[in-house]
């Protein structure tokens, strides 16, 4: 081919691609004067619809340092892209799909390609529809381990109500005041600093509506885990589960017949055994656990 006709065609290419792209150009110019007058905040708010707004509520619920991105389903990638530029100097560490069990214990958030940015692995976290006082939370942990596990937790009540966790049995404490909701999303770990398996005991000086979840960090699955409020009345049977927990509440110690044989759970303990029935004369909670294909844990309760 000649080198005229070379030019010519490349020409014909560029006109045929101005032409296809001007409908487009058009419209992000005729955004670009719309959006031009008004404040900042406000053209990203529009822009980006609830994700921008959602950033900024969570960005003030953060603690100092750095923290975890965790991008869920497919084209979540622009997005932890901007949380990582919106946030410097804050450092913010990306994990596509799940984080390892190794990853650094730090404060999370967590963004799908669709929807608001949230702090917490379960899509569309719900508090309990009654609020209490006091509560059980019968299982929390925080474990390296193959996946890593975690306890997430929403709680909510008046502005102003003091709520006090206690990480039981080593008694370790620490009491919040709420603004509205509060989110921790790695309940053991982010409160005492600890990586070990327990349960709370939750005191609040007015009444609050809460959820905790057992969660796979590498797997990024949750289970519910249930706000005890009274215990449920011995013997507890079980269809299964690979691991029996009997947990203690009392301030003594007490001997359950479990499957039969008889065994010492401590004060304040949350004992492991196996097994699929307990009985005792004094109150005991019990449940088992089962871990699933998925990661996630599946828990039976007493009824």
């Amino acid at each position: 081919m000649k080198t005229g006709s070379w030019r010519w065609l490349n020409v014909s290419v560029f006109l045929a691609s101005f032409l296809f792209s001007l409908p487009g150009a058009v419209r992000l110019l005729q955004r670009a004067v719309e959006l031009a007058p008004l404040p900042y905040e406000e053209r990203r708010n529009r822009e980006l619809t609830e994700m921008y707004p959602s950033l900024r509520a969570v960005e003030k619920s953060l603690p100092p340092g750095d923290v975890n991105v965790l991008l869920l389903g497919p084209n979540a990638v622009d997005r932890g892209v901007f949380i990582n530029y919106h946030l410097y100097p804050r450092a913010s560490r990306l994990y596509i799909g799940a984080m390892p069990a190794e990853a650094p214990r730090r404060p999370l958030l967590v963004t799908e390609a669709y929807g608001p940015v949230r702090r917490t692995i379960v899509k569309e976290p719900r508090v309990s529809s009654q609020a209490h006082r006091e509560f059980i939370v019968p299982i929390v942990a925080a474990l390296q381990g193959s996946d890593g596990y975690m306890t997430q937790a929403v709680i909510e009540g008046e502005r102003g109500t003091r709520v006090m966790l206690t990480l039981m049995p080593s008694g370790a404490t620490k009491t919040y005041v709420l603004d509205g909701q509060l989110i921790l999303n790695d309940v053991v770990h982010e409160i005492f600093g600890a990586m070990t398996t327990g349960w709370l005991r939750v005191h609040a000086d007015r009444p609050v509506r809460a959820a905790f979840w057992f969660v796979n960090r590498a797997r990024a699955v949750a289970a519910p885990v249930p706000l005890v409020t009274q215990v449920p009345p011995l013997p507890h049977r079980f269809a299964g589960g690979e691991k029996l927990f009997v947990l203690n509440p009392g301030p003594s110690p007490v001997i359950a017949r479990i499957d039969g044989r008889e065994e010492v759970i401590a004060a304040g303990a949350l004992h492991v055994s196996t097994g699929t029935s307990v009985d005792a004369v004094q109150p005991l909670f019990s449940f088992t656990s089962s871990k699933m294909s998925d990661g996630s844990t599946r828990f039976l309760w007493p009824e």
